[in-house]
C-alpha cells in the first residue's frame, strides 16, 4: 500500500473502532476521492504553467477557455459563462476583460439585446485551448493508467451514478 492508501485505510479503521456502527468504507472512499482531486488539481495546475506566458493564470482560465471552446457560434453571454462556471458575473466579466487583453476572446454585439455581447475565442485561442486540453488529458491518462479499461469503465459508471443522484433534488445531502 502507498502512503495515501495507508492514510485512508488507517483513518477508516480508526473510525471503525471509535464509531463501530458507521461503515468504514465511507470514510475511506471520501478520503480517497479528496486525495484524488488534490493530486489531479496539482498536476493540472503544474502542467498549465506552460501557458502562463500566453496570459493563462491557472485552472480558472483553463475552465473558461475550455467552456468557450466547446460553445457553439455565436458564443456565450457573460451570464451564461458565469452560470456554467459557477462564479459571479462580476468575476466572469473581469476574467473576460483580462483574456481579451491577451487576445484570447472577442466580443460581438447581441443583435437582440444591444446591452449584451456574445463572447467567443479567437482562432489562436482555439488552438491554445486544444493544446491545453491535450495537456490536461495526458495528465488524466497517466493518473488513471493503472486501472485498465475495465476498471476505468466501472469507475466511470459509478461516478456518473453518484453525480446523477446528487443532481436529483430529492437526494441532496442534508446540511
Amino acid at each position: 500500500m502507498t502512503r495515501s492508501t495507508n492514510f485512508a485505510v488507517s483513518a477508516a479503521s480508526d473510525w471503525a473502532e471509535i464509531v463501530p456502527e458507521v461503515d468504514p468504507r465511507l470514510a475511506e472512499i471520501s478520503l480517497a476521492l479528496g486525495r484524488t482531486a488534490r493530486i489531479l488539481t496539482a498536476a493540472q495546475t503544474r502542467l498549465l504553467r506552460a501557458f502562463a506566458g500566453q496570459g493563462v493564470t491557472g485552472m480558472e482560465d483553463y475552465r473558461a477557455l475550455s467552456l468557450l471552446r466547446r460553445a457553439r457560434p455565436p458564443g456565450l453571454q457573460i451570464s451564461e459563462i458565469a452560470h456554467r462556471l459557477k462564479v459571479t458575473p462580476g468575476a466572469t466579466s473581469n476574467r473576460m476583460d483580462r483574456l481579451e487583453q491577451h487576445g484570447h476572446i472577442r466580443r460581438t454585439d447581441n443583435p437582440s439585446d444591444r446591452r449584451s455581447h456574445f463572447i467567443s475565442l479567437t482562432p489562436a485561442a482555439q488552438d491554445m485551448a486544444d493544446a491545453m486540453y491535450r495537456t490536461v488529458a495526458e495528465s488524466h491518462r497517466e493518473f488513471l493508467q493503472p486501472l485498465g479499461d475495465m476498471a476505468l469503465d466501472q469507475l466511470l459508471l459509478a461516478l456518473r451514478h453518484l453525480l446523477d443522484s446528487h443532481d436529483d433534488p430529492h437526494h441532496q445531502i442534508r446540511s
